[in-house]
């Protein structure tokens, strides 16, 4: 055997040791998510009582549909035999919490009871779906050079007083 041959091996052992092999397709711990999850515990409850609806999700009941309604379509995926797929509310309600108190994925994947990856591409891929949809409707460009001048304007304004 040539010396490359057995670098190649060398390489090839060495990667396969350090992969962390997964010992659970879903864990144990996340199979009772449907049954324990803080959003399907609170939901009903939630909407029953509007003041503790807006302090979970840092906005009014109408304003979450709003959102919601926005980007369902983005964030629905389908079912398949082998795992039911998240619902879209429940997506946006892990996003919200992401967003509004500041925990990391670690914290949020103990409390939804799903993995940490999960929740991390959860959380890209409703903000992906809030800035495609929102994003036209709320930032649009100035249409005209006026309209960019006033801008300016009110920018120094403020920036001066």
């Amino acid at each position: 055997m040539e010396d490359d041959d057995l670098l190649a091996i060398a390489f090839l052992l060495l990667i396969n040791k350090k992969k962390k092999r997964r010992r659970y397709w879903i864990h144990p711990l996340n199979t009772r998510r449907v049954y324990e999850s803080p959003y399907y515990l609170k939901r009903a409850k939630l909407r029953a009582h509007p003041n503790k609806f807006f302090d979970f999700y840092r906005m009014s009941i109408n304003s979450f549909d709003e959102l919601h309604n926005g980007i369902r379509d983005k964030l629905i995926k389908q079912n398949t035999c082998m795992r039911l797929s998240l619902d879209t509310e429940e997506k946006l309600t892990i996003t919200l919490r992401f967003l509004a108190t500041g925990k990391n994925f670690e914290e949020l994947h103990f409390e939804y009871l799903m993995g940490s990856r999960t929740v991390s591409a959860v959380v890209k891929e409703t903000c992906t779906a809030i800035w495609e949809v929102f994003q036209p409707l709320e930032m649009k460009p100035p249409s005209s050079k006026e309209r960019w001048l006033e801008i300016a304007e009110n920018y120094f304004k403020e920036l001066i007083s």
